[in-house]
């Protein structure tokens, strides 16, 4: 498995991750917002040598047509404020199916970021965009589909491939740990520490010692607890949740 790695503000990547093609749609009514940013997109692709095709879209419906009839993309710039579909009601329709890849949402309007958490946004950016800023976000999306990152488990005498995006927590179990995913759960009996350094730089922080938490599923910081997309409450021991708040706000602004 290739191992990709981001620095938050100039991207050094992998020379082998270079040859994927990384496959864009930007996606905005205004027409000069639509040019300037596919032309940024571009001009960063170029510079970090990613091999990219950039589509554009006027609006959502054309770019769900498009993904309707079988073109895959790794990642979407979209503009929130759009007439008759915006692009959260379109991330929020595509995230039931359609599309799992990294979404990145582009607006004037800063209260639509707080809804971001809600369809696994990657990113917002607020307008006019920043290049470097934009830059950084592109950076770090290719970054995930190189790493789409996997975690070989034993289980059972075997081993099990799981994709650490789909993992919305891990929890000790007995010696080892129950991994529990959106649609299903495995034993393993590695220790959480281990699985704490696997996924380590991945979006998982430690709230408490029985339990990692992948931030992408986490809706609510309470003091003693934290609650994912789907209800869960997950606990935070007393003297971890300074730290899960401090690394839960600096994800969320990334």
């Amino acid at each position: 498995m290739n191992v990709v790695k981001n620095n938050r503000t100039k991207g050094v990547i992998d020379l082998e991750s270079r040859n994927h093609i990384f496959n864009i749609a930007v996606c905005d009514d205004e027409p000069y917002s639509l040019e300037k940013i596919s032309e940024m997109t571009k001009n960063i692709c170029e510079k970090e040598s990613i091999k990219s095709n950039i589509s554009c879209f006027k609006n959502g419906k054309e770019l769900l047509d498009e993904i309707n009839n079988g073109k895959e993309f790794d990642l979407l710039l979209l503009d929130v404020m759009m007439p008759q579909q915006n692009g959260m009601e379109l991330a929020e329709f595509l995230r039931k199916g359609l599309f799992d890849g990294s979404i990145v949402f582009i607006s004037s309007n800063k209260e639509m970021a707080l809804r971001g958490y809600e369809v696994s946004a990657a990113r917002y950016l607020a307008k006019p965009i920043e290049e470097e800023r934009l830059h950084e976000a592109i950076l770090h999306c290719f970054g995930q589909v190189q790493t789409k990152q996997e975690l070989l488990i034993p289980i059972n005498g075997g081993t099990q491939r799981l994709k650490t995006e789909k993992i919305m927590y891990i929890e000790t179990q007995g010696r080892g740990c129950h991994i529990v995913m959106e649609q299903d759960g495995y034993v393993t009996a590695m220790r959480i520490s281990e699985l704490e350094e696997k996924v380590s730089e991945q979006g998982f922080i430690r709230c408490h010692q029985g339990f990692l938490v992948n931030m992408r599923f986490i809706v609510v910081v309470r003091a003693t607890e934290v609650e994912l997309m789907n209800g869960i409450h997950i606990p935070v021991s007393k003297h971890r949740i300074q730290e899960v708040r401090r690394q839960f706000f600096s994800w969320m602004e990334k």
